[in-house]
């Protein structure tokens, strides 16, 4: 089903919306979702509408202007009114949609859900007194514009004298559908009235309801999958912005192509803040006088939006002043929490390596536990991989040279381990993914681990390894392979297109690529004191590591369709040709 202008945020029919909601009440909404969406033609998107936290990542930039009683219109299944509850006292959440109201009022995935009071009304009838609320986010996206000024002064009296209200709102090249036709997203175009649909307009809208401070957003690419945030009008924001396009799309990716060309467009014309598909409008009657120390300053900041938290840049007039790393939902605290206990543990040793480990401190806010950082010096590694062997040879001898070092300097003493505990490190039924029959002792030995050791998560300067930034991964003992096999697997996505072609290319065929990895890796293992057959066996591990940590933490990837490709990258993983290897 393609949503419709009864109910534009829902990609499936009456019938479907009923089984989710029954099943939800009788079960756990992610059982639930399991079942109503598998195969469904639509899973990603309502998938996202029902589990993405990122969509609202926007709270964090305005996290000053959220406080006290809140309402929450087209609230849906309530993903957002649960994100808003953990940073308010209450959450009032309308919806027109009974069904959808009947998962909300179902669901126990947030410890917010509490704070959540499901409320079914008509956003033009809503059953409340004036002056009720200190915080209104309404999301008007999908709807055609019509009448946004009358709806606007309508809530306005539902506001408190100081309090704040935030808008969710479609640009006009949302309304005529360029998202969708570059390929950024399937939501169909919604024509109507474009008068408002740029910031100036959405500033006279606010104006003329009574509103006298106000700031914008852009939410990019879109307000349904929200990658990058940032103040209209921040150059720096901008640069970040064209820059992320770059690094994120490949050559031959047409988003690529059509948004660094749209970009330069708008630049040479003046006209890009008025050309974002999605905005954050936030309103304020008069200029507040309260102060919320809880919240989190920025200046200039460019957010990205991450699994499992946002990290934000601050920028100053000679370039980023400092990093932030902000939790995505409470459940998430535990993960910044995790990096920054790592982290300082491993700095308290007196070695070289040391010096290429992120400095910062944790600070408390509204959030939870947020990591701060000071800018860090170099170019990510992955910028170095070329189209030709050298290049790919180069830049895998570079990682494994620092991981070798790394390793050897805080690894742990050798154990053998059993068939049985092999079989056991190998494995997570929740997911029941299984290993084979392991007949096998293999020697190995436990170490801390990056946990998502990528080519752009390493930078280095002049060939040399500056800085290992991202360890909400990261462990303090863990398996070697965990980060030894995730490094040249996603070299190879680089190079060959993807994870699962560059696997085969480098570990099943007798390529050029195929030999300098095998000699790299041989060498590698040689000097930290692992076999060959003991790495290639232990290759599961590198998705395992990470599917186990999200599943703790209930992040979006497991209510994704990423979850599943892990699922099949580690089956794929256990084929790699073991037998005919010798033991060295």
């Amino acid at each position: 089903m393609i949503p419709t202008d009864t109910d534009p945020r829902s990609w499936l029919d009456q019938r479907e919306l009923e089984q989710l909601a029954e099943r939800v009440e009788n079960g756990s909404i992610r059982d639930a979702t399991r079942i109503t969406l598998a195969n469904h033609d639509y899973q990603t998107e309502e998938m996202q509408e029902i589990f993405d936290i990122n969509q609202d990542s926007w709270r964090i930039l305005t996290s000053q202007n959220i406080s006290g009683r809140c309402l929450d219109l087209s609230a849906g299944y309530g993903r957002r009114s649960m994100a808003l509850a953990e940073i308010v006292d209450e959450v009032y959440a309308v919806d027109v949609n009974l069904s959808k109201l009947r998962v909300l009022s179902a669901r126990e995935d947030h410890d917010s859900c509490q704070n959540v009071i499901p409320i079914h009304a008509e956003l033009d009838q809503l059953p409340f007194p004036p002056g009720n609320f200190d915080t209104i986010v309404a999301d008007f996206t999908c709807s055609n514009g019509r009448n946004l000024r009358e709806r606007v002064s309508r809530l306005r009296r539902y506001l408190s004298d100081d309090g704040s209200l935030i808008l969710i709102l479609d640009g006009w090249t949302r309304r005529l559908g360029i998202p969708r036709l570059v390929g950024l997203e399937r939501q169909p175009p919604n024509y109507g009235d474009f008068s408002p649909a740029t910031p100036s307009g959405y500033r006279s809208v606010l104006r003329s309801a009574g509103f006298e401070t106000m700031a914008i957003y852009v939410l990019f690419p879109t307000a349904h999958s929200v990658e990058y945030v940032f103040e209209v009008g921040n150059e720096h924001g901008v640069r970040a912005l064209r820059q992320q396009i770059k690094s994120s799309l490949t050559d031959g990716d047409r988003r690529r192509n059509a948004l660094q060309t749209a970009m330069w467009f708008g630049e040479q014309t003046g006209a890009l803040d008025y050309c974002y598909p999605s905005y954050c409008v936030v309103g304020c009657p008069k200029e507040s006088s309260q102060s919320d120390s809880n919240s989190v300053g920025f200046k200039n900041p460019f957010l990205i939006s991450g699994r499992t938290r946002s990290v934000v840049f601050d920028f100053g007039s000679n370039g980023i002043n400092r990093v932030s790393k902000i939790p995505n939902r409470t459940e998430h605290i535990s993960m910044t929490e995790r990096e920054n206990h790592v982290l300082s543990e491993l700095r308290t040793k007196n070695k070289p390596i040391v010096d290429t480990l992120p400095s910062g401190q944790s600070a408390r806010s509204k959030f939870g536990t947020v990591r701060h950082e000071t800018p860090i010096d170099g170019q990510p590694l992955k910028n170095q991989i070329g189209g030709d062997i050298e290049s790919f040879r180069q830049t895998l001898q570079t990682g494994y040279d620092w991981l070798a070092e790394f390793q050897q300097t805080f690894r742990g003493e050798t154990v053998m381990r059993s068939p049985k505990e092999i079989n056991s490190d190998l494995s997570f039924s929740p997911l029941d993914l299984y290993s084979p029959e392991i007949t096998n002792s293999v020697q190995l030995f436990r170490t801390p681990v990056h946990g998502d050791y990528l080519a752009g998560n390493v930078y280095v300067r002049d060939k040399t390894v500056t800085n290992v930034i991202d360890w909400e991964y990261g462990a303090l003992s863990g398996w070697p392979i965990i980060d030894a096999g995730l490094f040249p697997l996603n070299l190879a996505k680089y190079v060959f297109g993807g994870v699962e072609d560059g696997f085969r290319a480098l570990f099943c065929t007798d390529t050029e690529y195929a030999k300098v990895t095998e000699e790299i890796i041989r060498n590698y293992c040689d000097s930290v004191g692992l076999t060959y057959r003991a790495f290639l066996q232990y290759l599961p591990s590198v998705y395992l590591h990470r599917m186990k940590i999200d599943w703790r933490h209930n992040t979006m990837n497991t209510h994704s369709k990423k979850l599943k490709k892990r699922i099949s990258r580690v089956e794929l993983l256990r084929t790699v040709p073991i037998d005919s290897t010798d033991s060295k």
